[in-house]
């Protein structure tokens, strides 16, 4: 199968009280690890066992609900993996603005959730840096949607790190040159 849009959202909750039983036996879920989302093209199989190919166009980013397919034998919705967090609670906006200054400094994706919490994946620098400010912070393990970045992706490396990469790295090519100021006396 070949998918090539986001069709709309889906409320499992909502399923399960109106429609839940016919539902059941044409939904079919695509698991995608976070980092996952933010890529355009996917060759991945269901939990039900069906091939699914992914081409989106640029800067579309799934998200936890997103409906793939809707066909009468078949409703294809993605799930993001849950995975471990930090958590923090900043107790003021100073305090925010520090624990997201630093963890931008490290270049970690960030989620910003309306009850004013930053998640973070769960690695020993931002762990560092938001105990060095004395942000309150927990380890969570939830689905993780960070802001979208033009012209980032995140990979989970080794160990959990995460590895920022830019379109210049991602196609090898050299960094723009600098402007020159004439000669240095």
């Amino acid at each position: 199968m070949l998918v090539d849009r986001v069709l709309g959202r889906h409320d499992a909750a909502a399923a399960a009280a109106t429609s839940g039983a016919a539902e059941a036996g044409r939904l079919d879920v695509l698991d995608l690890q976070w980092d996952e989302c933010h890529r355009r093209a996917h060759a991945k199989v269901t939990r039900g066992g069906r091939p699914v190919r992914v081409v989106l166009r640029l800067g579309t980013v799934l998200r936890d609900g997103d409906v793939l397919a809707d066909r009468p034998d078949l409703l294809l919705v993605v799930r993001v993996v849950p995975c471990d967090l930090l958590v923090a609670r900043p107790r003021s906006a100073a305090e925010a603005a520090v624990a997201a200054l630093e963890l931008g400094n490290l270049h970690a994706p960030v989620e910003v959730r309306d009850d004013g919490t930053l998640a973070t994946p769960a690695d020993g620098p931002a762990a560092g840096a938001l105990a060095k400010h004395g942000v309150p912070f927990a380890v969570e393990r939830r689905v993780f949607a960070p802001l979208a970045i033009s012209g980032v992706t995140w990979t989970a490396g080794a160990g959990g790190a995460v590895v920022a990469t830019t379109p210049a790295r991602a196609t090898g090519a050299p960094p723009p040159p600098v402007a020159s100021r004439g000669p240095t006396p």
